[in-house]
């Protein structure tokens, strides 16, 4: 992975990988997000993006992530693939060496292992240039393909629960990565 940008919380690193560039939105991406993330499909297997997704929502969340990035609380990225953004992937609630990652793909990229990639490029850089010592993801029980994700990126399943999102209760499957700790 190649990797620019090692002071992340004044410069949004960018990422690269074999097929991926991971890099900081910017609000003229807003209406690209609300097409992807605005599917009825991601918002029924993602824990925080509602159906409608408005492209107001869109800047909103986008806006958020250089005051979070500087802060130190979080790095959200967009995923592009072939020079389209398809998704985004991000680390969430950093705190103590710890972070939660969180992701979504844009359907019609799904089954590729673009997010697998992401997710690795993602964590790698959270372990080695960050210096986080743990990440920690949850899944829907209902959304098995993004435990695989999780799983090819190096994560082990540690538990399950229930929890309530967007309003219903759900069967979650929670994971966790540990630095050095490597799962294939």
């Amino acid at each position: 992975m190649d990797t620019t940008g090692k002071d992340w919380r004044s410069d949004a690193p960018l990422l690269r990988t074999e097929r991926l560039l991971l890099r900081a939105l910017a609000l003229s991406d807003a209406p690209r997000v609300k097409q992807l993330a605005g599917h009825p499909d991601i918002a029924a297997v993602t824990t925080n993006i509602p159906h409608p997704y408005p492209v107001a929502l869109a800047e909103r969340w986008i806006a958020s992530h250089e005051p979070n990035r500087r802060a130190g609380r979080s790095l959200e990225l967009g995923i592009e693939h072939r020079s389209m953004l398809v998704g985004s992937v991000s680390l969430m609630n950093m705190a103590e060496g710890r972070a939660n990652v969180g992701y979504w793909l844009g359907v019609d990229f799904w089954g590729r292992g673009l997010m697998t990639e992401a997710v690795t490029a993602l964590a790698e850089y959270a372990f080695e240039t960050i210096g986080l010592q743990e990440l920690r993801a949850i899944h829907m029980w209902r959304n098995p393909a993004s435990g695989r994700v999780l799983q090819k990126a190096g994560f082990r399943r540690i538990g399950a629960e229930q929890r309530t999102l967007n309003g219903r209760i759900e069967d979650v499957v929670l994971y966790r990565r540990r630095r050095g700790k490597m799962r294939l």
